[in-house]
């Protein structure tokens, strides 16, 4: 909760993440990337895990206040980064477009169910131009299809994705990967890359959810 409360206490006059873009706020290893909106949805995304955390653990005066942040900070993603006209969360003042963005305003449930499904549904139609790189960011990718209801879609996402590792010969999974640049690094070469990296142990998570 203490983590919760330093953000809050952090955000700036718009109730929205001060997130500059030389901060070592992890989203994925995309140097284009504008972090502003996915930080909002990731603060949103915590927001509700501690809300559930707290009523676990029957804590009335933190069920209150947790419920009422994250009402305040939806709201102030939604007035800050949406853009009704365009149908995409968007960031500066060129109005990026970017899957994480989209990714994690749906998982922080900016969204109602059904526009996220559409937001999401038109992400794919139409891919921003800022992609995706990591496993990392794929994970959250399946997590807000899984959210959404889009079983079918996102074990489908699982198998193209980190099947496709497979076929180029990955007995581990990697840290990064850029199936349009499967040699891509941000260590300057991909020999220096994590090759059983924590975060591509997600489809283990998962396969029991497609399988069954």
């Amino acid at each position: 909760m203490d983590q919760l409360s330093f953000v809050h206490d952090h955000l700036s006059g718009k109730g929205i993440v001060t997130c500059p873009q030389d901060t070592t706020f992890f989203i994925d290893w995309n140097d284009q990337l504008d972090k502003a909106a996915a930080a909002q949805g990731v603060y949103c995304y915590a927001l509700a895990s501690g809300v559930r955390l707290a009523q676990a653990l029957e804590d009335s005066d933190w069920v209150v206040r947790l419920k009422h942040w994250l009402e305040e900070g939806q709201s102030s993603a939604r007035q800050q980064f949406w853009k009704e006209n365009d149908g995409y969360f968007v960031c500066g003042d060129n109005g990026q477009r970017s899957w994480a963005s989209q990714i994690w305003m749906t998982l922080g449930g900016v969204l109602s169910k059904a526009e996220a499904r559409l937001l999401l549904r038109r992400t794919m139609a139409n891919p921003p131009d800022i992609r995706m790189i990591t496993p990392y960011l794929r994970h959250y990718w399946i997590e807000a299809l899984l959210q959404i209801g889009e079983r079918e879609l996102a074990c489908r996402e699982m198998e193209r994705y980190w099947g496709a590792m497979l076929d180029w010969g990955a007995d581990t999974f990697w840290e990064i990967f850029d199936p349009d640049n499967p040699s891509a690094s941000p260590y300057g070469g991909a020999m220096i890359h994590s090759y059983c990296h924590a975060w591509s142990c997600s489809p283990a998570a998962w396969i029991g959810k497609c399988v069954f």
